[in-house]
């Protein structure tokens, strides 16, 4: 199972991976890298989505919600994905 766990200011969005989900007290890996810490800021509470796809445990996706605002109004969100292959 991964896990994004983040917040609207501190600490950093982080990301994590156990094996054991079902144990009584599962022990979660922290996979954070320079690459992924704070990947979601402001809304994370919310729009915080990590994505492994069927039958492909090693690949998980961290969706981002992006909001520009060098953009005319209405404000433009882009969506952006991190992808880890050997988790």
């Amino acid at each position: 199972m991964y896990l994004g766990e983040g917040v609207t200011g501190v600490p950093a969005a982080r990301f994590f991976r156990t094996d054991d989900a079902a144990a009584s007290v599962p022990v979660f890996t922290d996979l954070t890298t320079t690459q992924n810490i704070n990947y979601c800021t402001g809304q994370c509470w919310y729009d915080n989505v990590v994505y492994s796809p069927p039958g492909r445990p090693d690949v998980v996706y961290l969706v981002v919600r992006l909001t520009t605002t060098t953009m005319p109004l209405p404000t433009t969100v882009v969506r952006s994905y991190i992808r880890r292959t050997a988790a």
